[in-house]
């Protein structure tokens, strides 16, 4: 990370950034060779999710996919500029840019981070508005709503992070010299004000919204799964009312028909057999239901509180350790550098993988997407082969 904020006077442990860090040493190799490929499966998937939604009419004509496309769009530019940014300063130990370089690097990594959370936010509301309140998300769900809130996320953010970064908003006014002896020049000193904010606005603040939609998406699924669950019942037990009638009725039939005594016997036992077939039915039937709307409900804990789950894992770890090092400066920067900084950068890696495995329409889109590419290049090479035959 590019962040610190000054706490101690004496105490230079808090920063972000090592800068008498310089080498090259097989740990550090191996750190440098892992966010490599990191950042590929960043821009791979990223790039992936935002070419499956523009190909497809059917997500195009859904807000709530242009939502996933524009977090797609801005971990695609985090895995694009900051990560491999950093990842290069990892590798050198010292800033190996210029200075406006440097602050136009920390303006992107804090605006970049903010817009992926917020746009998760809007993800999340809009499915929070879709199941909970249907008969209002119809009535303000557009696409100009949509675009209008990403633009609104955008801004804001951006404009925040450039005055905090080039305003001297958030940056120590006056800092002791010994917090720099050894510091490279591109460390970002935080006040201890800005750090507990950005804590607050960047992660406290959205992890708030995140979890009272996810909760509240998940009671209303659990009852609507209930409520299928005891109609299901109610219309098996009509069912089998019926069928129990029926042999009843049959049965008293048979008893006033003495005239043929084989035919009745063999009616008898057809109806019985009719009767338990029916009845082994109706309890098979009975027991997948039963098997399948505790399978759904999980389902469905599963799909709404896994973005919740992995917002949490990416970035609490960092922010805490923020919030911490404001009272005691005991985070040291190893901590940052190797740990803190890949769970934060990963946010950008996981979240279109969750949409590729937990999203039934994604998912069918990226099928036909891949199935159409496939096609192709059979096609092609059909061509290239026939064309080849011919010259010979």
């Amino acid at each position: 990370m590019l962040l610190g904020h000054s706490h101690h006077a004496s105490d230079n442990t808090n920063v972000r950034h090592d800068g008498t860090d310089l080498d090259l040493t097989a740990g550090k190799i191996v750190f440098v060779i892992f966010m490599f490929i990191l950042n590929i499966f960043m821009v791979v998937g990223n790039s992936i999710s935002i070419l499956t939604i523009a190909k497809t009419p059917n997500l195009r004509s859904r807000t709530y996919y242009w939502l996933v496309l524009n977090l797609a769009i801005v971990d695609l530019f985090n895995s694009l500029t900051v990560v491999p940014i950093n990842t290069i300063w990892e590798l050198y130990g010292i800033w190996p840019f210029g200075m406006d370089f440097c602050n136009i690097t920390i303006c992107a990594d804090l605006a970049f981070s903010a817009i992926a959370s917020y746009s998760t936010v809007l993800v999340s509301i809009d499915k929070y508005l879709y199941i909970t309140k249907p008969f209002l998300y119809h009535s303000i769900s557009a696409p100009c709503v949509a675009l209008g809130s990403m633009i609104a996320v955008w801004i804001i953010w951006i404009t925040f992070s450039a005055v905090s970064v080039f305003g001297d908003f958030a940056r120590n006014p006056h800092p002791n010299e010994t917090i720099y002896n050894g510091l490279d020049i591109c460390n970002f000193v935080m006040t201890d004000l800005y750090a507990v904010l950005s804590a607050i606005v960047s992660f406290i603040a959205p992890f708030c919204i995140l979890l009272f939609t996810s909760l509240k998406i998940l009671c209303v699924a659990r009852k609507h799964i209930c409520r299928i669950a005891a109609n299901h019942e109610s219309v098996q037990q009509s069912k089998s009312n019926s069928v129990h009638f029926a042999a009843n009725s049959s049965r008293r039939n048979t008893d006033t028909n003495t005239t043929s005594l084989p035919r009745t016997s063999i009616w008898t036992t057809s109806s019985t057999s009719t009767t338990q077939t029916s009845s082994k039915n109706s309890r098979e039937e009975d027991g997948s239901i039963k098997r399948k709307f505790p399978r759904d409900s999980c389902r469905a804990f599963g799909t709404v509180m896994i973005v919740v789950l992995f917002f949490i894992i990416m970035f609490a770890p960092y922010w805490f350790a923020s919030v911490v090092d404001v009272g005691c400066s005991c985070i040291a920067p190893w901590v940052y550098e190797d740990y803190l900084s890949v769970f934060y950068y990963s946010h950008s890696l996981v979240n279109p993988y969750i949409y590729m495995f937990t999203d039934r329409r994604y998912k069918k889109a990226l099928r036909e997407l891949f199935r159409k590419k496939l096609n192709r290049k059979i096609s092609q090479s059909h061509i290239r082969s026939m064309s080849a035959l011919q010259d010979e």
